[in-house]
C-alpha cells in the first residue's frame, strides 16, 4: 500500500502540459479546452489500472483519492441484493443554522453510497425546536423511521446541545422498522443513545446508536457533555463518572435483548480503543458475544476516528449472529465533521430474517418530443421505414376488405400489420437520439473528454478481440487528437483513461458554469445568423433548465414523501397478518385479490338466470334492444330494482334524439388536437408504445393518418388488437410505508392508443351528445366542464343553508361506493351505452377487451410475465368454485382503473340509478322562495361517493315517518347499485339528521345526545345488512378535501379558538410546508417563490366553501405568518398592515385569506348567476331564502350587515353579505326586487327597523315569518286599509307562494308583532295611506275572486290550480258583517271572467262573508323576471355602429356564457393601445 501511494504521488506529478497535446486535441465546438491535459506518456502500477474501471463505475469518484488519502476497505458503488447498508459518523456538530452544507453533505453521502441506516452522534442540536428532530431534515422526500436523543433534563437555552445521538433507517429499510416498540430513547433523558429494532417475526435486531462522553480538561466551563451527564447524576447521589454509567446500563439493556435471542448493533464513538477498552471487552463475552464489524468487513482494524487522534475509539459492533459483508472506513473530512465516515453492510437475512434485493432502474425513454430535432428524426426514420415496407398500401388493403373475410382471419391481419408497426416505431425511436446522462452537466469541454473517455475505452475493447472492424476507430480517434491508438500498449491506454476520469471529476465542479456558458453563446450566435427557430429552442432549454433545477430543489425540501413501488404486501388471513416479500408470493397473492375485484360485477342479476341468457354477456342480443324499446316481458322473479333500472334505460332511449351525435370514428383533427397538449411523461403500453410516439406522429398527418385508420377500422370491425388485451398493473403505496394489501394503490396502464380512442369516443363524442341534449342529471357533479367546487361543496352547503333557514327535517346519507370501476357490469353498461345512443360495435369493442385482458403485475422487483386474465382467477366474487352453468365467470367485468373510458361509462351507468330512485318520489322538491324556479334534487354524485338528500316535504309528517321513508330510500340506492354490480361499504358510510327544537322562539339543531336513537341500515350482497354510523351535526367531514357540516354557526367571540375543521386544515397546511422549510437549504427568493406558487393555492383550495367570519380567517394565519416570516427573510414583528400590504405600496405582499375568500366568493358568484343551468337555479334560491327570511327589500347584500345580521341564520350568502360589509364591497346583482302586488306597497320588515328597537327585530320578525308575510299588502284585505284579524293576532298563518322558515313564535313576540303593526299602521290598524290597485297576481296561495254582480265567488289555490264555487246562501239577508256566500257543489253554475280580486272573512260552519273588492287591471301571463340577453346589453351602449355586423351565432350568444364558465374563452381583438395618451386605457377592453 505505501509503494501504491507513493505512486499515486508521483503519477501526479507527470501531469503537464505538453505543446503535442494541445495540437493534438482538434475539435469541432468553438470552445477552447487546451486548459485541459490530456497526457500521453502516462506509466501507472497494476493497483492504479484495476481500480480505473472501478472508478468509472462508481460515477467517476476517484476511489484511488479515497485510500490515498487514508481510507480503507472496499464498498462497490451498485449495491449488491440482499444487503443492508449502515452508515456511521461522529459530526462534532450538525451544523443547524450555522453550517447548513453538512445536512446537504450528508443526505448526498445516503444516496450516493445507497445507505439503509444511518446513525451518528455528537449532533449537538437541541430538536425540540422541530417536531420529528433531525428527520425533518434527513433526506427530504424519502421514507424515514428512527429517533434522535439529546439531553432533555433543562430548558431550551438555545439551538445548541452538547452530545445527542441519531438512528434512522431510511428509504425502504423502514418497511422492516418494527411498527410496536420498534424505537426507543435513553430513558434518563439524557441522550446518551437511542435505538430501533428491525424484524417483526422470530429475528429480530436492535440497531443502536451511541456517545460515551470524554472526560473534559479542568478548563472547561460546565457546558461538555461529560459535565451535564455528572451534575444531573449528582443531583441523584450517584458520584461515579458518566462513562462508567453508560457501560454499564447499555451492557444491561444488550443482555436482555441478547438473552431473549434479539441481534444487537452498537455503533458509537466509545472514546476509548475499541479493541482493548472496557466496553469492548465486556462485549467480547458472554452472553453479548459482539465483535467489530468493520474489522471483519475490511480484514484490518479500524483506524484513528479523529484527524488528530491516535487510538480507534469509533466503530460498529455487531453480534455473532449477524453476516457481515464489505466495509469501508473513509478518509478524514469525507464526511461532515472531523471523523472518519464508517460504512458497513450487513446482510438482510441475518438482520431480520427478510429479503432486501436492489430495484433495477426501468428502462429509458430516448424520444423526447420536447426537442424539436428527436421529433423531426424520430418522424422521418418511422416515414422511411413506412414508406419502403409500404405500410400505408397496406393498411388500405386492409381498410377495403369486405365482409367476407371472417372476423378471426381480420384481426390476425390487422394484428400482423401492427406489429410491423410497431418494430418500426421502436426502431426510429432507437435512432432518433441517444440516451442523455445528467450526472455531469453537458457543454463542448464536458462533450470533449465524454468522447475521449468513450474512445479510450473502445481501444481497450479492442486490446480485448471484441472490435473485428477497427477503421471506425481509427478515424474516431484521429478525429479526437488520439495518436497510434491501436500501437500504444494496453498500459498505456489505461493510464490514460485514468487520467481522463480524473479531468472529468474535475470537470464537475464548473460544469455548470459550463453550460450556462455554452448556451449563451449559442443564443449569442443564433440571434447573429437570425435564426428564429434556434432562439426560440435555445431559450426554451435554458428555461426550462432553470426552472426545472429551481423546482427540483425546493420539491426535495417541501413536497411530501410519496408512496413506492411495493416490495412486500401484508395480508390479513383469518386475523393474523402475513407478510409476503418474494416476487413470486407478492404475484400469487396480488393477482388472486384484484382478480376477484375485476369479477365483482358477476354478481348482478344482469349474469344470472333467464334475464343474462335472454341479453347476453354485452347485452348484444336481440332481448337488449326489446329491453330498450320497452317491450321485453321480464322473467317472473325478476329484482324489482333492477326491472326499475332497465325501464330508466328505456326513458331514456325514447328521449335521446339519435340524430343529434357526433360521427362514430375519430378524425385526424382529434388525434393531433390531443397528442399536441399531452404530457409526455404519462406512463402508459405495456408494449412500449409509449405517449411519445403519439405526440411525435401528431407532428406530420402522414403518420396521424396511419394511427388514426388503424384505430377506425378496429372499431368499425368491433375486433380490438391483441397488444390491446394486456395491461400492466403498477401496485403503489398509498401512504409511505403501509403495505396492507387493503391499502395499496393499483393503477392499470392501457395502450396509450387504446385509452386514446375510448378518451375520444366515449368521454368526449358520448359525453357531448348527452350534454347538448341536457340529460346529464344534475346529481352528476364529475363531468367535463364542471368545477368539483361547484358541483359538490356547494350543493351540500345549500341543502344544509336550506334546511337551517326554513328549519324543516333533513338527513343526509353519505354512502361511499365499493371498488366503484371495478365492479360495474358490463351487460348494465351496455344497456345504458346503447340508451344514450352510441353503437353496439364501439361498446363490444370496449367491453371484450376488458373482459379478456391479460394483467401483468409491476412491483419493485420486475414485470409478472405470465400475468393473470379471467380464466385463470379460479373463484367467482362469493369464494366458490367455477362451474360450467356459470361460463361467463371466465371472464372479468369492470371498466378499468385509468381507462378513459371508466369516467363516461360510470356517468351513464349511475344516470340510470339516478333516474330510477328518483322516479320512485325521492330526493328533495325545492323552489325559489318568491320567483317560483322549481328543481328537484336526490343526491350529490362524485365518482363513488354519493350523499343521499332527504327533506321533509309534508311538514304533517312525522320524525318517525320521515325515517322510515329515508331508511327505504337509502334500501332502494343500495340495490340499484348491486344490480349493477357494486356494493356500498358501511364502514366508510354515515349519516346526518338535521332536527330542530325551539327554544324561546328560537330554532336550534338539536345534537346527537337529543335525536332519537334511530339506526339506519346499508343492504350488503350476501343478503345481511350493516348499521352505519349517526354523525352529530358538529362534526365535520371531508369531502373532496374540505371538511362540511350542517351546523356551521360561530363560536361566540369568547371562544378559545373559533376556527372550523377546514379553516384549522388549511392553517395547518401553512404550517406543514414552514416546517419543511425551517431546516430546508432554500434560498430566500425560492422559499418566497415556493410559497406563492404552489403553498398559497394548497391553503386557499375550497376557501370559498368556508363559513368562518373574516376575522377569524384574518387572524387564524397570523400565527403562521410569525413563524414563517424568519424563513422568508423578513422581521417576524413587522405589524399586520404591512405583512398584507401590496407590493406596489411596499408591503409584503402575504395574502390576506379573508380577502381571497371574498374574491373568490364573488367570482363564482359572477360565473353563476342568472345562467339557466341548475347552478344559476341553486344561487338564486339561496339568495331568495336570505330574501325571505330578513324580510328586507332588494340587493340585502347592500344593506348595513353589522346592523341587519340579527335577522339572519348563519348562511354562505349571510357570510358573504359579512365580508362585503367588513371589506366596504359593494356587490350589484340584476333581477333581485322582489315585485310588490300593489301600487304603493311596503315591506314590513323595512318599516318594522325604522320605527323599533333593533332589539326587538328579532321577534318580529320570528312572526312576520310564521304568518308568511313579506308585504303589508298581504296583511290586508281588498281595501288597501284594513289588516286581517288572523293577521294582526299572529295566531294563524296564511298559506303563501312564498316560501317562509318554519317558526314557532312565543307569546312575547306576537305582543311585539302587535305593537309594530300599530306602529306602522294606527293604533285602530288601518293603513292611513290606502294601498293602490294590483299589479301583478297576489302571493297568497288561495285567492278569491268575483264579478261586479258579486252572486258568486271563485277560491282558487293557485299551487294546485283548484277551484271552488262560493254562492249567495238561500234565504239570507245583508247584515253588518256582510252576505254570507256557501260552497255550492252544482257544476252547471259556471262563473263567468272574474274582473276583482276579493277578500273574506270565514266563519266557523264554513261559509265566507265578503268583505272588500279590489278591480284586476293587469296581465296574468306577464313574466315576472325576464333576464337581459347579451344583444339587449350591448344595445344599451353608446356608438351602436360598432355591432352593425356582430354575429352572436344560431343561439344568441349563449355559447359566450358556456365557454365563460368553463374557462375556455379566447378574445382576439385589434384594439389599439396609446400609454402617452393614457397608461390605463386601451380600445379593446
Amino acid at each position: 500500500m505505501r509503494q501504491f501511494t507513493s505512486g499515486v504521488k508521483k503519477f501526479k506529478k507527470t501531469l503537464e502540459l505538453t505543446h503535442d497535446d494541445k495540437r493534438g486535441c482538434r475539435s469541432d465546438f468553438d470552445q477552447n479546452v487546451a486548459d485541459y491535459l490530456i497526457p500521453k506518456d502516462i506509466r501507472a502500477d497494476a493497483p492504479a489500472l484495476n481500480r480505473a474501471a472501478d472508478v468509472e463505475g462508481r460515477e467517476m469518484n476517484s476511489f484511488l483519492e479515497l485510500l490515498s488519502e487514508g481510507g480503507s476497505g472496499y464498498i462497490s458503488q451498485a449495491k449488491r441484493s440482499g444487503w443492508i447498508r449502515l452508515m456511521f459518523e461522529n459530526y462534532n456538530s450538525i451544523g443547524i443554522g450555522t453550517q447548513d452544507w453538512k445536512m446537504d453533505r450528508l443526505n448526498h453521502l445516503i444516496k450516493e453510497l445507497h445507505i439503509d441506516v444511518v446513525a451518528g452522534c455528537e449532533t449537538n442540536v437541541d430538536w425540540r425546536q422541530t417536531s420529528d428532530g433531525m428527520l425533518d431534515l434527513l433526506v427530504p422526500r424519502m421514507g424515514k423511521k428512527g429517533c434522535t436523543a439529546h439531553n432533555t433534563t433543562g430548558d431550551i437555552l438555545h439551538k445548541a446541545q452538547r452530545g445527542g445521538v441519531v438512528m434512522a433507517a431510511v428509504g425502504r429499510m423502514c418497511d422492516a422498522v418494527s411498527p410496536i416498540d420498534g424505537i426507543g430513547r435513553d430513558p434518563t433523558g439524557l441522550g446518551r443513545f437511542c435505538w430501533i429494532q428491525v424484524g417483526t417475526g422470530e429475528l429480530r435486531t436492535y440497531l443502536v446508536s451511541a456517545y460515551i462522553p470524554h472526560k473534559p480538561p479542568r478548563s472547561a466551563k460546565g457546558e461538555t457533555n461529560w459535565e451535564q451527564q455528572q451534575c444531573f447524576y449528582h443531583a441523584r447521589g450517584e458520584f461515579r463518572n458518566p462513562d462508567e454509567i453508560l457501560i454499564e446500563d447499555l451492557l444491561a439493556q444488550f443482555k436482555i435483548w441478547r438473552e431473549a435471542g434479539s441481534e444487537v448493533i452498537l455503533a458509537l464513538d466509545a472514546n476509548q480503543d475499541v479493541y482493548d477498552g472496557i466496553l469492548a471487552t465486556k462485549l467480547s463475552e458472554c452472553p453479548y458475544n459482539m465483535c467489530c464489524l468493520l474489522q471483519q468487513a475490511t480484514g484490518a482494524k479500524v483506524p484513528n476516528s479523529h484527524f488528530r487522534g491516535r487510538r480507534p475509539i469509533t466503530t460498529v459492533f455487531g453480534s455473532n449472529g449477524l453476516t457481515v459483508g464489505d466495509g469501508m472506513v473513509y478518509p478524514h473530512w469525507y464526511g461532515v465533521g472531523d471523523h472518519r465516515v464508517f460504512v458497513v453492510e450487513v446482510s438482510a437475512a441475518s438482520l431480520f430474517g427478510g429479503k432486501f434485493p436492489t430495484i433495477g432502474s426501468p428502462k429509458a425513454r430516448t424520444l423526447n418530443c420536447k426537442i424539436a430535432r428527436c421529433r423531426k428524426n424520430y418522424n422521418n426514420v418511422l416515414k422511411s421505414l413506412c414508406d419502403r415496407h409500404k405500410m400505408h398500401e397496406k393498411l388500405l388493403r386492409l381498410k377495403v376488405l369486405d365482409e367476407s373475410v371472417s372476423a378471426a382471419d381480420y384481426q390476425l391481419m390487422h394484428n400482423k400489420w401492427d406489429n410491423e408497426l410497431g418494430d418500426f416505431m421502436a426502431s426510429a425511436e432507437e435512432q432518433c437520439s441517444k440516451f442523455k446522462s445528467c450526472q455531469i452537466e453537458y457543454s463542448p469541454t464536458v462533450g470533449l473528454w465524454l468522447k475521449r473517455r468513450s474512445i479510450l475505452k473502445w481501444i481497450l475493447r479492442w486490446h480485448d478481440g471484441k472490435v473485428p472492424d477497427s477503421r471506425n476507430l481509427e478515424r474516431a480517434a484521429r478525429r479526437n487528437g488520439i495518436e497510434s491508438p491501436l500501437t500504444s500498449p494496453r498500459g498505456d491506454i489505461e493510464a490514460r483513461l485514468v487520467a481522463c476520469i480524473g479531468h472529468l471529476m474535475e470537470l464537475r465542479k464548473i460544469a455548470p458554469e459550463l453550460r450556462t456558458k455554452h448556451l449563451r453563446q449559442c443564443l449569442i450566435t443564433a440571434i447573429e445568423n437570425g435564426d428564429e427557430e434556434a432562439i426560440q429552442e435555445i431559450t426554451r432549454i435554458r428555461r426550462k433548465e432553470c426552472d426545472r433545477k429551481r423546482r427540483m430543489n425546493i420539491a426535495k425540501y417541501v413536497k411530501p414523501n410519496q408512496g413506492r413501488m411495493v416490495m412486500a404486501v401484508q395480508v390479513d388471513e383469518n386475523g393474523t397478518p402475513v407478510r409476503y416479500d418474494s416476487h413470486e408470493d407478492i404475484v400469487r397473492v396480488v393477482n388472486s385479490r384484484i382478480g376477484q375485484r375485476y369479477k365483482l360485477g358477476l354478481r348482478s342479476p344482469l349474469s344470472m338466470g333467464q334475464l343474462a341468457e335472454d341479453i347476453g354477456q354485452y347485452a348484444e342480443k336481440e332481448a337488449a334492444q326489446r329491453i330498450l324499446d320497452g317491450t321485453y316481458e321480464f322473467p317472473e322473479g325478476t329484482d324489482e330494482a333492477l326491472v326499475e333500472l332497465l325501464k330508466e334505460a328505456a326513458r331514456i332511449r325514447v328521449a335521446f334524439d339519435t340524430s343529434d351525435t357526433e360521427p362514430d370514428y375519430v378524425t385526424v383533427e382529434d388525434f393531433i388536437s390531443y397528442w399536441k397538449s399531452a404530457r409526455e411523461k404519462t406512463s402508459s403500453s405495456d408494449s412500449g408504445r409509449h405517449f411519445g410516439h403519439y405526440i411525435a406522429a401528431s407532428d406530420d398527418p402522414e403518420l396521424a393518418i396511419l394511427h388514426v385508420e388503424s384505430l377506425n377500422i378496429a372499431a368499425r370491425r368491433g375486433t380490438a388488437l391483441d397488444r390491446w388485451k394486456s395491461a400492466l398493473t403498477v401496485l403503489l403505496e398509498k401512504v409511505m410505508g403501509n403495505i396492507l394489501i387493503e391499502k395499496l394503490r393499483a393503477i392499470c396502464l392501457l395502450e396509450a392508443d387504446f385509452n386514446w380512442w375510448l378518451k375520444m369516443t366515449f368521454a368526449r363524442k358520448m359525453m357531448s351528445d348527452i350534454r347538448r341534449q341536457d340529460m346529464i342529471p344534475m346529481e352528476q357533479v364529475a363531468t367535463a366542464g364542471k368545477a368539483t367546487i361547484d358541483g359538490t361543496l356547494m350543493k351540500q352547503i345549500d341543502f344544509f343553508d336550506k334546511a337551517n333557514t326554513l328549519h324543516i327535517i333533513a338527513g343526509m346519507d353519505s354512502v361511499d361506493a365499493e371498488q366503484c370501476y371495478d365492479a360495474v357490469n358490463h351487460a348494465a353498461t351496455s344497456l345504458g351505452m346503447q340508451a344514450y345512443g352510441m353503437s353496439l360495435e364501439q361498446i363490444c369493442l370496449y367491453l371484450e377487451t376488458m373482459a379478456n385482458m391479460i394483467y401483468h403485475l409491476k412491483t419493485a422487483f420486475e414485470r409478472d410475465e405470465q400475468g393473470f386474465s379471467g380464466a385463470m382467477i379460479p373463484y367467482d366474487p362469493d369464494g366458490r368454485a367455477l362451474v360450467p352453468a356459470r361460463p361467463s365467470l371466465s371472464y372479468f367485468n369492470g371498466l378499468g382503473q385509468g381507462s378513459g373510458g371508466a369516467p363516461p361509462a360510470w356517468q351513464v351507468v349511475s344516470s340510470l340509478m339516478i333516474g330510477a330512485y328518483k322516479r320512485r318520489g325521492f330526493g328533495v322538491w325545492s323552489r325559489t322562495a318568491w320567483s317560483g324556479l322549481v328543481y328537484t334534487i336526490a343526491a350529490i354524485l362524485f365518482v363513488d361517493d354519493c350523499d343521499l338528500l332527504h327533506m321533509l316535504r309534508d311538514r304533517s309528517m312525522s320524525e318517525e315517518e320521515f325515517l322510515r321513508r329515508k331508511q327505504k330510500a337509502l334500501r332502494l340506492w343500495a340495490r340499484l347499485l348491486q344490480v349493477t354490480g357494486g356494493d356500498l361499504k358501511p364502514a366508510k358510510c354515515f349519516w346526518y339528521l338535521l332536527s330542530y327544537k325551539f327554544v324561546n322562539g328560537v330554532a336550534r339543531l338539536r345534537r346527537l345526545s337529543e335525536l332519537p336513537q334511530y339506526v339506519m341500515f346499508v343492504p350488503q350482497h350476501d343478503g345481511t345488512e350493516q348499521p352505519i354510523q349517526l354523525i352529530d351535526v358538529k362534526v365535520a367531514k371531508q369531502t373532496l378535501g374540505v371538511f362540511t357540516k350542517p351546523d356551521s354557526t360561530p363560536l361566540p367571540k369568547t371562544a378559545k379558538d373559533r376556527r372550523t375543521e377546514h379553516l384549522k386544515y388549511m392553517v395547518d397546511k401553512g404550517v406543514t410546508w414552514q416546517k419543511r422549510i425551517a431546516g430546508s437549504k432554500l434560498s430566500t427568493r425560492d422559499r418566497w417563490f415556493s410559497f406563492s406558487t404552489q403553498t398559497k393555492l394548497s391553503i386557499q383550495y375550497g376557501i370559498e366553501a368556508i363559513m368562518d367570519p373574516p376575522d377569524v380567517v384574518t387572524n387564524a394565519f397570523q400565527a403562521l405568518y410569525f413563524m414563517t416570516l424568519p424563513h422568508l427573510g423578513v422581521n417576524r414583528y413587522i405589524t399586520l398592515g404591512w405583512r398584507m400590504l401590496p407590493h406596489r405600496y411596499q408591503g409584503l405582499g402575504l395574502p390576506n385569506f379573508a380577502l381571497e375568500k371574498l374574491g373568490r366568493s364573488v367570482s363564482w358568484l359572477q360565473r353563476h348567476w342568472g345562467v339557466k343551468e341548475w347552478i344559476g337555479v341553486i344561487i338564486r334560491a339561496g339568495f331568495e331564502r336570505l330574501q325571505i327570511e330578513t324580510g328586507l327589500s332588494g340587493n340585502i347584500l347592500q344593506w348595513d350587515y353589522d346592523r341587519y345580521e340579527c335577522l339572519a341564520t348563519h348562511t354562505w350568502f349571510k357570510i358573504l353579505w359579512q365580508y362585503l360589509s367588513t371589506f366596504k364591497v359593494r356587490l350589484e346583482i340584476a333581477g333581485v326586487d322582489v315585485p310588490a302586488t300593489r301600487e304603493r306597497d311596503r315591506v314590513i320588515m323595512d318599516e318594522v327597523t325604522q320605527v323599533m328597537d333593533r332589539s326587538e327585530w328579532p321577534a318580529v320578525n320570528r312572526v312576520r315569518k310564521h304568518l308568511e308575510l313579506f308585504f303589508l299588502s298581504q296583511a290586508s284585505h281588498c281595501d288597501g286599509v284594513c289588516l286581517r284579524e288572523e293577521i294582526i293576532s299572529g295566531r294563524i298563518a296564511s298559506q303563501s307562494l312564498m316560501e317562509f322558515p318554519h317558526e314557532e313564535p312565543t307569546a312575547r313576540d306576537r305582543r311585539l308583532w302587535r305593537k309594530a303593526l300599530i306602529l306602522i299602521t294606527s293604533p285602530n290598524f288601518r293603513i292611513p295611506i290606502p294601498l293602490g290597485k294590483f299589479v301583478r297576481q297576489p302571493y297568497d296561495r288561495v285567492v278569491w275572486k268575483t264579478d261586479e254582480q258579486r252572486q258568486w265567488l271563485l277560491r282558487t289555490d293557485q299551487q294546485t290550480k283548484q277551484s271552488k264555487l262560493f254562492v249567495l246562501a238561500a234565504n239570507t239577508r245583508p247584515t253588518r258583517q256582510g252576505v254570507k256566500y256557501i260552497a255550492s257543489d252544482d257544476v252547471t253554475i259556471a262563473p263567468a271572467n272574474p274582473t276583482l280580486y276579493a277578500s273574506v272573512q270565514s266563519h266557523p260552519d264554513e261559509s265566507v262573508t265578503l268583505h272588500s273588492v279590489a278591480p284586476l287591471e293587469y296581465d296574468e301571463n306577464e313574466d315576472v323576471v325576464v333576464a337581459p340577453t347579451l344583444k339587449e346589453v350591448i344595445g344599451k351602449y353608446p356608438n351602436q355602429s360598432l355591432w352593425d355586423h356582430l354575429d352572436l351565432g344560431d343561439d344568441g350568444g349563449n355559447w359566450i356564457l358556456d365557454a365563460i364558465r368553463m374557462g375556455t374563452l379566447v378574445g382576439v381583438h385589434d384594439g389599439s393601445y396609446k400609454d402617452k395618451l393614457c397608461a390605463r386605457t386601451c380600445s379593446a377592453g
